[in-house]
Parts: C-alpha cells; sequence; structure tokens
C-alpha cells in the first residue's frame, strides 16, 4: 500500500456501487481558477486550499539545514569558543517534555 500523499494520482477510482473517477491531487497547483470539471463533476478549490498549497510549495523549496549555522557551530567548536549550558539545555528538555506531556492528555 501507497502511502505517499504528493503528486498526481490519475489512475480511476471506484467508490462502492459508483462509476470511476479520476483523481487529480494536485488541482491547487491550477492558480487563478476558482474552479475545474474532472470527469463532468465540477470541483472548486478554494483560496485557502491555493494558499496552503503555495505554503507547502515554499516550505519544501526551504533547506532542511542552515548550512551557515552548522558551518559557524563547527567553526566554534575547532577554536574552541563553544560554550555547552547545562542548565539551559535542562531546562529546556524538561519545559519541552512538560509541553508534550500536556498536548498528549498525560499527568505527570
Amino acid at each position: 500500500m501507497n502511502t505517499k500523499i504528493d503528486g498526481v494520482e490519475t489512475r480511476p477510482i471506484s467508490v462502492k456501487d459508483s462509476p470511476s473517477a479520476a483523481r487529480p491531487r494536485d488541482l491547487a497547483g491550477a492558480e487563478g481558477q476558482a474552479g475545474s470539471t474532472v470527469g463532468g463533476t465540477d470541483i472548486s478549490i478554494t483560496a485557502g486550499a491555493r494558499q496552503l498549497a503555495a505554503l507547502e510549495k515554499t516550505i519544501a523549496a526551504l533547506p532542511m539545514v542552515d548550512d551557515a549555522r552548522v558551518a559557524a557551530a563547527a567553526l566554534a567548536i575547532e577554536q574552541g569558543r563553544y560554550q555547552i549550558d547545562a542548565q539551559l539545555i535542562a531546562d529546556k528538555l524538561i519545559r519541552s517534555d512538560y509541553e508534550l506531556s500536556q498536548a498528549g492528555g498525560r499527568e505527570k
């Protein structure tokens, strides 16, 4: 079973006793179109969906790692200037654990 959710899927699908219909997944890419017709069915893309698609493309284009920040940290480590604040790390770990426990509905 394929769980990939991006790209365009055009093979027909059927839903119980209804006829098959094309299933385009990239309709949001049609900028400026308020609606389309697919297989005789009107499909409307909201402004919010278009904005979400644009944001998704922008985020996908961003690098996963800030190379300049990594280079600066590596240089600081190499030169012995990198300082570790154990108390700050511990405080953030505790805060993160607390926030995760609140989000998950479990109590400590």
